[in-house]
């Protein structure tokens, strides 16, 4: 062979591998980037159809104003009066013929009255022949008002028994149900049951005693539905002994407002969907998907509120729940307590671009007082872009703030964390939470053993979400201060973060990132 011959071999197969090796590392890039679904400006390249506004507004930034209560422009109809002769004695007499004829009977713009008493409730709505039952269906643009919420007991005999097959309660069991239902103003009432067996705070082995309905107020349509379900107004209701959920703006609502209600006393806080006070919750059509998949559908959840809300009760599992691609809701000047699990938990199944501001959320021993990601095995994992926690007060939880699971592009700004007694408690607590920005929170006055101010570190895979530490995070401006026994800032894990602005003094460890 020739000495250029030879030389010539060379020189190609030097170019042979430098493509080899240029292909590679485009393949290497665009896995990179199919992984972490971020560009190195922050641009989210998972997300792109989502607008950066979140809470109550329209996508181009405006303001969404939710209607206020529908008002009565027809007859008040007391049901104790003839014809439907309500009784308003706790006693075996059933009521609820009597209710469904006068809901019947009303036009739009009348209103249902409950006087002062107790209305017992033993039998299905009568065209309930099939699972799910509910006691009372909803008409549109007829109100539901009692004399007072502490006076006005609507008292189910529903009672969805444990069975070895069905832990965790078959979902068949609704004391109010709003399906394809718009325009209602209810108010004034307690919703409660008959059950009265054993409550249990174990949150990982369903209570074999739980029974109650379901859930007391259903607000949903079908997935395929060509109506959605919008303008329900719920204020100063109580919620308890329910399996589920306590007051559920499910598939397909929006502008739904939760004034003022309280939920407590749920009878199973275990795994499967038990305990939860609240929710708003779309249609979940899977993981790993890339764009909401109910946009432009009825099914869609959106635009809805909870304001002034309370959970006091242990019987809680989770006092607010936002899940299944449910977005631009408000969750605002609530207080929630003694939860077992997160207090407000943005489930890990996409929601995205909601506001959680201005509550008061303590003594929550088991999770976080605002989680924000979830695990579940396949079921859950992120939660979705945009969502922002501002001007929170938490006292005394385990966790104050956390971000797991590949969550993107959270605001956690101004918030007050304080009062943490439990070891190894976490201010503010971020895993796999790419872009995530926190900005001036205040950190101030825990003193449990092992306490983090911040606390940066590596989280296990989820769902189909990677294991991985934050990345691209901006920590700035806030203030961790007089936790005696703490890391201001215990970054075990993360990359290309930037700290700036930040204060440090009365911890154990003040030494600044």
């Amino acid at each position: 062979m020739k000495i250029s011959t030879f030389l010539y071999i060379i020189y190609i197969m030097k170019i042979f591998n430098a493509v080899i090796l240029l292909i590679s590392m485009v393949l290497i890039f665009i896995l990179l980037n199919c992984v972490t679904n971020f560009d190195d400006e922050g641009k989210d390249t998972k997300f792109p159809w989502v607008s950066a506004n979140p809470g109550l507004k329209e996508n181009n930034g405006s303001v969404h104003d939710i209607p206020g209560p529908h008002a009565v422009s027809g007859t008040t109809v007391d049901v104790t009066q003839a014809p439907y002769n309500c009784n308003t004695a706790d006693d075996n007499n059933d009521d609820r013929p009597g209710i469904e004829a006068a809901i019947n009977a009303a036009q739009p713009g009348d209103e249902i009255y409950f006087p002062d008493g107790t209305y017992n409730l033993k039998t299905a709505w009568s065209t309930d022949s099939t699972f799910p039952k509910s006691n009372i269906r909803l008409k549109s643009s007829v109100n539901l008002r009692g004399e007072s919420q502490a006076g006005v007991i609507l008292k189910t005999d529903f009672d969805d028994l444990y069975t070895e097959s069905d832990k965790d309660g078959t979902n068949s069991y609704y004391v109010i149900r709003g399906f394809l239902t718009n325009n209602v103003y209810i108010k004034n009432l307690t919703i409660t049951a008959a059950w009265n067996r054993t409550y249990s705070t174990s949150t990982s082995v369903n209570n074999p005693q739980h029974g109650g309905p379901n859930i007391c107020i259903n607000l949903h349509t079908w997935s395929t539905s060509t109506v959605a379900v919008y303008n329900i107004y719920i204020e100063n209701v109580t919620v308890e002994k329910f399996v589920n959920i306590g007051i559920n703006a499910g598939t397909g609502c929006h502008d739904v407002v939760f004034k003022n209600c309280t939920a407590q006393n749920a009878t199973d806080l275990a795994g499967g969907g038990c305990g939860y006070g609240f929710q708003f919750a779309g249609f979940n059509s899977g993981p790993g998907l890339t764009v909401n998949p109910n946009l432009g559908y009825p099914r869609d959840n959106y635009w809805n509120m909870m304001d002034g809300c309370t959970t006091t009760s242990q019987y809680i599992r989770h006092a607010a729940i936002i899940q299944n691609w449910s977005h631009n809701n408000l969750i605002t000047n609530c207080s929630f307590s003694n939860t077992r699990i997160d207090s407000i938990d943005m489930h890990g199944e996409d929601e995205y671009n909601n506001e959680i501001s201005y509550n008061n959320i303590s003594n929550c021993p088991g999770e976080s007082a605002i989680g924000v990601g979830n695990s579940g095995g396949t079921a859950h994992d992120k939660s979705g872009p945009h969502n922002y926690i501002h001007h929170n007060t938490i006292i005394n939880c385990k966790y104050g703030i956390s971000v797991q699971f590949n969550t993107p592009f959270t605001r956690i700004e101004n918030n007050t964390i304080s009062g943490f007694t439990a070891s190894n408690g976490r201010g503010i607590r971020l895993g796999n939470a790419p872009y995530t920005i926190a900005k001036d929170n205040i950190i101030q006055n825990n003193n449990g053993s092992s306490y983090s101010g911040f606390y940066f570190y590596t989280d296990i895979a989820m769902g189909v979400e990677p294991a991985g530490s934050p990345t691209y995070c901006t920590i700035t401006g806030n203030s961790v201060l007089n936790n005696s026994n703490a890391t201001a800032f215990n970054i075990l894990a993360g990359s290309n973060n930037t700290f700036s602005g930040n204060t440090a003094s009365g911890n154990a460890n003040n030494i600044l990132p």
